[in-house]
């Protein structure tokens, strides 16, 4: 048994293909024994995006996740409730869910916290098509000890009337692994 609570509030100025807005979620979960769980925890997390118009043609995009546990044994706390980070809408240049701490054989087992950023700035070049640039950093943890990741790249933008498609190419500045190739497709706030 595990409630969730959450608030949301969005705002924009246009529902697909937003210049200027912000959306900020708030979550938080409680599990209990007297709720009749088999574990116990309280969990925090938070996420905020801001759009800015820059000019005529331009438009900064901003993202941040917070999140916090507190909990008896980090063993007994569900993967699904674990923090993760890496992917499409995390840190971009890594895996999905690939950033985290690691057990002794080096699988990702997921974090009792979570501290992620990101900077985007777009340009339309043409009609419906824009280009885009960003530095995405951020990791999941234990304690204070964040040992963040970053990636940055370089993306190409379709904003079609349902909404943008994008395609990113982002390289982690951590190691020395490749460029990845992420696609989304949906409304930016």
């Amino acid at each position: 048994t595990m409630p969730v609570a959450g608030l949301s509030r969005r705002r924009a100025d246009n529902d697909a293909n937003p210049r200027n807005g912000e959306s900020i979620e708030l979550r938080f979960r409680l599990a209990s024994a007297s709720l009749g769980s088999s574990t116990e925890f309280a969990q925090l997390y938070t996420r905020y995006r801001r759009l800015i118009p820059v000019g005529a043609r331009g438009r900064l995009a901003l993202r941040g996740e917070i999140g916090a546990t507190w909990r008896d044994e980090f063993d007994e706390l569900p993967p699904q409730v674990r923090f993760f980070a890496g992917g499409d809408t995390s840190v971009r240049g890594y895996d999905y869910e690939s950033l985290g701490p690691v057990d002794d054989e080096g699988n990702v087992i997921g974090g009792s916290n979570l501290v992620t950023a990101s900077v985007e700035y777009e340009h339309t070049v043409r009609g419906n098509w824009g280009v885009a640039v960003f530095a995405d950093t951020g990791n999941a943890f234990f304690g204070r000890d964040v040992n963040e990741r970053t990636g940055v790249g370089l993306g190409v933008i379709w904003r079609s009337p349902v909404g943008p498609l994008r395609a990113y190419f982002a390289h982690p500045l951590d190691d020395d692994r490749s460029v990845r190739l992420h696609v989304t497709f949906g409304a930016d706030l």
